[in-house]
């Protein structure tokens, strides 16, 4: 289903414009009006909420953006300067 709709997005992105580069936005609108037409409304929906809050975390300043889960549990694991074993040689 997902290659369906990409195909489709793809198709109407080359009708839209064949010389020039279509900008996020642009794709982001193709996206949400193809799921639509494919009758995927509540996926559609979920796109556009995930993409606006997207947008408002890029243009907030980057003082009072929030690390992400995945960085935060990085933070979280062993001290980078752990003992690995590895000695030199002298020399």
């Amino acid at each position: 289903m997902a290659a369906i709709i990409a195909e489709d997005v793809e198709k109407s992105l080359f009708r839209l414009s064949r010389s020039a580069r279509a900008s996020v936005e642009e794709i982001q609108d193709r996206v949400e009006a193809t799921l639509i037409n494919q009758g995927h409304v509540k996926t559609a929906h979920a796109y556009i909420v995930t993409a606006r809050a997207r947008q408002a975390r890029q243009a907030a300043p980057r003082s009072s953006r929030r690390p992400t889960t995945s960085v935060q549990e990085d933070l979280r694991g062993p001290p980078l300067n752990m003992d690995h074993g590895v000695r030199r040689s002298p020399g």
